[in-house]
C-alpha cells in the first residue's frame, strides 16, 4: 500500500472540518480556511464528498437549507445519517446544536430536544427533527 496525490479538483484547504467516511465515500463538511494576508479567517458551511470508484470530487447541493457555517464541530455516523454537533461560529462563539445530515435525501436536519418535568426525579425528554426549507435566491 502507498500513498497518491489526487489531482482531481475537490474543496479548498482548510482547518477544524469534519470527514465522515460512509459506504465508499468520503465527505467533508465546514471548516475554516487559513487567514491570509489581512488576517481574515473564513468560515465554511458547504459540504463535499469524494468517491473512491471515480477519484472524483464533487460539491454536494442538499435539498434543504445548510447549517450555519462552522469550524471544530464534532461527528458521528447513525445509520444513513451523518451527525454534526457544535463547533464555533464566525464570532468564535461555541455552537450547540446537532444537526443530521441525511445520505440517502441530501437534507440537512435540526435535532431539537423537549424535556419534560414529570415529577424532582424524572425528566421526560422528546426529540424532534425540523429541516430547513432551501431559501429561494
Amino acid at each position: 500500500m502507498s500513498w497518491s496525490s489526487i489531482s482531481a479538483r475537490g474543496p479548498q484547504a482548510r482547518f477544524g472540518h469534519i470527514v465522515a467516511f460512509f459506504e465508499g465515500v468520503v465527505y467533508v463538511i465546514g471548516g475554516a480556511t487559513a487567514a491570509g494576508t489581512d488576517g481574515v479567517v473564513s468560515v465554511l458551511n458547504d459540504i463535499w464528498l469524494y468517491r473512491f470508484k471515480t477519484a472524483s470530487w464533487e460539491r454536494v447541493n442538499p435539498a434543504s437549507a445548510l447549517p450555519p457555517a462552522r469550524y471544530g464541530h464534532a461527528s458521528g455516523i447513525a445509520g444513513y445519517d451523518i451527525v454534526i454537533h457544535g463547533g464555533r461560529d464566525a464570532q468564535g462563539s461555541a455552537l450547540g446544536d446537532i444537526w443530521l445530515y441525511s445520505t440517502k435525501s441530501k437534507i440537512f436536519f435540526l435535532l431539537q430536544f423537549i424535556y419534560r418535568f414529570v415529577d424532582s426525579k424524572r425528566v421526560e425528554v422528546a426529540r424532534q427533527a425540523q429541516s430547513r426549507p432551501r431559501a429561494s435566491l
